[in-house]
């Protein structure tokens, strides 16, 4: 799309000029629509005023700018860090160059969707996608089907032809997971397999539970499970394919919706009220700690698990504040790394945790190193984030309209 020039800070236009009833625009930068025609104000009996300047009815507009009449044409001088971009007087400078996503620090530049900060489009638009996983150069997102999305920004390729439901945004992939041989996927009523490079996409379990979080312990494919008895499990299935078992019962004095991590061969288990571990292969689960109300999901490394918890002390249980928390892999007491809110499982790396609270109907991503300390907001998305991923370098997120986008993991939002 081709835009007139933009008129910014300290910046005059000139506009209007109404011959035999036809607004002709006169501009002093490029051609520019005539001020906006109020239809409804008296015509004064001379002309040149703001109101009516080069024509009856001929508004200069002063939203964020100055405004004069000139020989019957409307200047305009924006205030700093504002802009003319739709070129038409009667709304002023109307874009705000910090923050608009359309018009990020000039009017000619957009985000494709994504954010606008201080004049700088901060997250990428890489595709549209129901959940997502990430290595170091793809996101792999559903969309009925499994794509590629390049973090180079290369064009967006299909990995596989995974059910061909055209109404994959209400019946799409409830869960995703990612080794570095295959993508792992729940959709439709089945838990699918396929290899990053050549290969069939396998089918691991049918009647698959609509809902379901899937991760990966050992050589497993893990997830929860209800039984027609509400006896709840803890299921896998092993990555060379064959039948689906039992890994462990849920505890009997269990609560609430059961949240689900894992990390190497390890099972982390929360019910809203404790966390429990074991080993994919073992039998009964262990309790670890006390967890409070969980907001979000669990997630885990080598040393601890961590997750956002309800705050005990800030009203009702359905109060969004919490904190972010963590626990040693062993058991005992969390200790508390900054506060949150999120709903998502946080994401960890090899020094620091992300999560995305939400705020104002939107999302705002922040960062703590693992010890505590210092939070720092790196990103703020306008919606609300359904999923989180990363690599090395980045996190990706999907939001509630189902697109995808990326931001580096260093930036310090301003």
């Amino acid at each position: 799309m081709a835009y007139p020039a933009p008129v910014q800070a300290g910046q005059l236009v000139s506009r209007g000029l109404v011959i035999g009833g036809l607004a002709v625009a006169l501009a002093v930068i490029g051609l520019r629509p005539v001020a906006a025609r109020v239809a409804s104000a008296p015509c004064p009996a001379s002309l040149g005023t703001l109101q009516s300047c080069g024509g009856c009815g001929d508004v200069c507009g002063s939203t964020h700018a100055g405004a004069a009449c000139v020989e019957g044409q409307c200047q305009l001088t924006c205030e700093p860090g504002f802009a003319d971009c739709d070129g038409f007087a009667g709304n002023g400078c109307e874009v705000d160059l910090a923050s608009d996503g359309a018009h990020c620090g000039l009017c000619s530049r957009s985000c494709g969707g994504g954010l606008c900060e201080a004049g700088s489009c901060t997250a990428r638009f890489m595709g549209s996608g129901s959940a997502i996983v990430a290595d170091e150069e793809n996101v792999y997102a559903y969309r009925g089907e499994i794509l590629r999305l390049s973090v180079a920004g290369a064009p967006e390729s299909p990995l596989v032809d995974a059910d061909g439901r055209e109404d994959w945004r209400r019946a799409g992939a409830s869960s995703m997971a990612l080794n570095h041989e295959n993508v792992f996927w729940s959709a439709a009523g089945r838990l699918r397999l396929s290899p990053l490079g050549d290969g069939p996409v396998q089918v691991l379990a049918a009647g698959f539970p609509a809902g379901s979080v899937i991760r990966l312990a050992g050589k497993s494919v893990v997830w929860i499970e209800e039984t027609l008895g509400g006896e709840r499990l803890v299921m896998r299935a092993p990555l060379e394919g064959g039948p689906a078992q039992i890994a462990c019962r849920a505890p009997p004095a269990s609560h609430g919706e059961l949240l689900l991590a894992t990390h190497a061969r390890d099972v982390f288990v929360g019910d809203g009220h404790a966390l429990y571990g074991l080993a994919v292969d073992a039998a009964e689960p262990v309790k670890l700690a006390v967890t409070g109300p969980v907001l979000g999901g669990l997630e885990a490394d080598s040393e601890h698990v961590y997750w956002v918890r309800g705050r005990s002390d800030v009203g009702t249980a359905g109060s969004a504040r919490g904190e972010l928390v963590r626990v040693a892999r062993d058991g005992g007491e969390p200790s508390v790394l900054a506060e949150a809110r999120s709903k998502l499982p946080p994401v960890v790396d090899e020094t620091r945790v992300f999560w995305a609270d939400e705020e104002a109907g939107g999302g705002v991503i922040r960062r703590v190193n693992k010890e505590g300390g210092e939070v720092v907001v790196v990103g703020r998305h306008p919606r609300p984030l359904r999923g989180m991923a990363q690599s090395s370098t980045h996190l990706f997120w999907v939001d509630d309209r189902h697109r995808v986008f990326m931001l580096p993991k260093s930036r310090v939002a301003k």
